[in-house]
């Protein structure tokens, strides 16, 4: 689903990430992994198109999309949760919702995607008419989620969506994805918690100081002490993935 070849990018002052090849196939639930600072978000930025590449390839779905515009990323079924989550404060949660079908025509496609939302997450079905900035950060992650699965995503990226969460919030959150992702959506997620990624995926990279430094299933992961101890915590142990 998702091919990055020997991608290097950043700001035009600094180079942020460099080489990076991953693979992320149709269906699956990859994750990458690292430390604060080591490029994850320039990385998914420059996927999307929000950032221009410097060197290397991005395709996705068998068509090379390295530098299109993010519309045109968003239409081809590439969408990005974004860090933070980035919802509308001053919309109704009706109205977040609905931004992310802005490229559709259909609209009674976008009516029953939007049942499907209140469906997937009750609690914005009894909040539509509801202020998105009156809703708490949970609820900001369901909210976030369902517009970008407005689009109608053929594979859909996350930016650490478990960040500033508490831990029932986030098992929530990781429970959602996982069955969206079983309905057939592949996820890429991005997340400094690795213990969290750990069990949702089924492959994970390890991006440190802009290179891919190790990659491979869970299991693969915490059974190399190395790799445990300098990324993944030395309190995780095998058995974490599913």
């Amino acid at each position: 689903m998702l091919v990055i070849e020997a991608l290097t990018g950043g700001y035009e002052s600094s180079e942020v990430f460099r080489n990076v090849n991953l693979e992320v196939p149709d269906g699956a639930f990859v994750s990458l992994i690292g430390p604060n600072g080591a490029g994850k978000t320039t990385l998914l930025k420059t996927i999307v198109g929000l950032l221009r590449s410097r060197r290397g390839r991005v395709v996705f779905d068998g068509a090379d999309i390295t530098n299109l515009p993010p519309e045109q990323v968003i239409v081809r079924g590439l969408t990005l949760v974004p860090e933070g989550r980035k919802i509308f404060y001053d919309l109704t949660v009706r109205e977040n919702i609905l931004v992310g079908a802005y490229l559709r025509k259909d609209t009674a496609g976008i009516k029953q995607d939007l049942e499907r939302m209140t469906s997937l997450f009750p609690v914005l079905g009894q909040r539509l008419a509801q202020l998105g900035g009156t809703l708490s950060g949970g609820e900001q992650g369901m909210l976030a989620l369902a517009r970008a699965l407005m689009s109608r995503p053929k594979m859909l990226m996350l930016d650490e969506p478990s960040l500033g969460l508490g831990p029932i919030i986030v098992d929530q959150v990781m429970n959602t994805l996982k069955e969206i992702n079983q309905r057939g959506t592949t996820i890429f997620l991005v997340e400094q918690n690795a213990e969290i990624a750990l069990q949702a995926s089924d492959r994970v990279y390890v991006l440190d100081a802009g290179e891919v430094a190790a990659s491979g299933t869970p299991d693969e992961l915490l059974g190399n002490a190395a790799l445990r101890s300098a990324y993944l915590g030395t309190g995780l142990s095998n058995g974490s993935n599913n």
